[in-house]
């Protein structure tokens, strides 16, 4: 069933539409499309029309399309939805099913159509991944038949791709309605062959992509295997990894670092791939532990999301960072002055009457003029100083950008200093473990026991234990060498039989000490 026009939006519609983008038992998306400047719902600029008819297009049998001008209406309108959920000036937004439930605003981003665009193709692939969440995608469209496509290209960063499916244009791939939040160059390779559905009312290609959970991981990959997973999420004790984009698995800190004291976000980074060990769990699920997988062991490939694709995850590449949101009113206005400056123009050149009260013609008179000329420059003046203040949030945005991207790297190196602080720590409590457990067995040894009296013995000593001087001499001299001389030299340095021992030899021996 196709999508709902709410058409554009007046003062006495908000209640309603309203209540319809807060409505829990919501299915479809609903897509905003609203003016970039100030003005009536009687006077909606072409342009908007536009890209509100484009999208009805585009996503009209998924979701419902409305128009909402800026200024009156979009302001009831944010009074009455949650905070940060606001729409105005030239932006588009997909509302998500269950806001109130899930108020998450990174779920729906602000979006503007880019350079060539009739309509935001970001907000187009937002409603195909909401609409997916709800399970409108599951409903096969009345126009689509089994085929297979060969993927010809990418387009929009891995946002769409082009399929041959045997129609007169390629059709068209979008990866919301394959794997939401997912780039399409992950899951399936120019020149692959897929098989899936087309849809040929609206010329899309949905790859086939079967089922994957518990039981097909435990199958993919056996106990122990160590496989690549995605960081989904983490914060300091738990993260949530996925070997699959459907199976998110959460590990504990201690799956990670034995060391008590290390916290996960430092080990860990959002949209990371990272080596993990699979573990078959007892209770039939399966499980994920980083802490004991080494760097030289074979990594198991990870598996294909959709038939006839290539393994999703390889390591070295990591999700991009998403696209900032933009939900703070000065962020939003972006380029409006521009806009309300010419409608401004208009308004100054040619007032309008008062119905109440008709204003007499005051063409050639030189107050009029002067008042006139004085509201714009001073109009000009505001102008100059909203330009200045954006071009400051533009290079803000940049800043912030660098910024943010030096943090990942300095979380990146402090994650490998906690790493190494962190075996080194490990060897250091072993040890003080061996130590001490060496002490208190010795000690266990010494108690209720006098201290030993050690009787050293001198050759001088033995010489009672032999009838003659030289017997003894010969006792000491094979004694010294079998003490002294390693294993390995005594084969190089025997001990000869038949050397002869002078009297006067033995008599030397008495200055010696020892």
């Amino acid at each position: 069933m196709a999508g709902k026009w709410w058409g554009t939006i007046t003062i006495s519609d908000v209640p309603g539409f309203a209540s319809a983008i807060l409505n829990p038992t919501r299915k479809r998306p609903i897509i905003v499309v609203t003016t970039p400047g100030f003005t009536t719902p009687e006077r909606i600029p072409p342009d908007t029309l536009a890209e509100a008819e484009e999208l009805r297009r585009a996503v009209g049998d998924i979701a419902d399309v409305a128009i909402v001008a800026t200024g009156e209406v979009s302001f009831a309108l944010e009074a009455i939805l949650p905070d940060k959920w606001h729409i105005f000036n030239g932006f588009c937004r997909s509302y998500p099913m269950g806001i109130v439930a899930d108020p998450d605003i990174r779920r729906s981003p602000l979006r503007r159509r880019r350079k060539g665009e009739t309509a935001s193709e970001l907000v187009i692939s937002d409603a195909f991944g909401h609409a997916n969440a709800s399970g409108v995608l599951e409903e096969r469209p009345r126009g689509s038949v089994p085929a297979t496509g060969t993927v010809k290209g990418f387009l929009l960063d891995g946002q769409q791709a082009l399929v041959d499916a045997g129609g007169v244009m390629p059709a068209i791939v979008w990866r919301d309605m394959t794997c939401p939040g997912i780039p399409l160059e992950w899951l399936i390779a120019k020149g692959g062959v897929l098989p899936g559905e087309l849809d040929r009312d609206h010329n899309r290609f949905v790859p086939r992509k079967p089922t994957f959970g518990a039981r097909e991981a435990l199958d993919a990959f056996p106990h122990g295997t160590v496989t690549l997973a995605l960081v989904d999420s983490v914060d300091a004790e738990h993260a949530e990894l996925r070997v699959h984009p459907d199976l998110a698995i959460q590990v504990h800190r201690s799956d990670v670092s034995s060391n008590p004291h290390d916290v996960l976000d430092l080990f860990l980074i959002e949209g990371e791939v990272v080596r993990v060990r699979i573990v078959h769990l007892s209770t039939g699920r399966p499980h994920l532990r980083l802490s004991d997988v080494d760097e030289d062991e074979p990594v198991l490939s990870s598996v294909a999301v959709v038939e006839g694709g290539t393994p999703w995850l390889v390591e070295g590449r990591n999700l991009p960072l998403a696209e900032p949101i933009l939900d703070d009113a000065p962020v939003a206005e972006g380029d409006a002055p521009e806009v309300e400056v010419a409608e401004a123009e208009v308004q100054v050149d040619e007032p309008e009457p008062s119905v109440a009260e008709p204003a007499p013609e005051q063409e050639d008179d030189p107050a009029s003029q002067r008042e006139t000329k004085s509201a714009v420059q001073s109009m000009s003046m505001t102008i100059t100083a909203l330009r200045a203040e954006n071009s400051h949030l533009h290079e803000s945005a940049a800043t912030a950008d660098a910024l943010r991207k030096e943090i990942e790297l300095t979380k990146r190196m402090l994650r490998d200093a906690r790493a190494e602080l962190g075996e080194a720590q490990s060897k250091v409590s072993n040890l003080k473990e061996l130590h001490k457990k060496a002490v208190a067995e010795l000690n266990k040894l010494r108690k209720g026991q006098p201290a030993p009296v050690i009787q050293v013995s001198r050759p001088q000593d033995r010489r009672a234990d032999w009838p003659d001087d030289e017997s003894w001499l010969r006792s000491e001299i094979r004694n010294a060498w079998v003490e002294r001389v390693q294993a390995a030299d005594k084969t190089r340095h025997p001990l000869p039989d038949d050397y002869l021992v002078g009297t006067r030899f033995i008599d030397s021996l008495g200055v010696l000490d020892d």
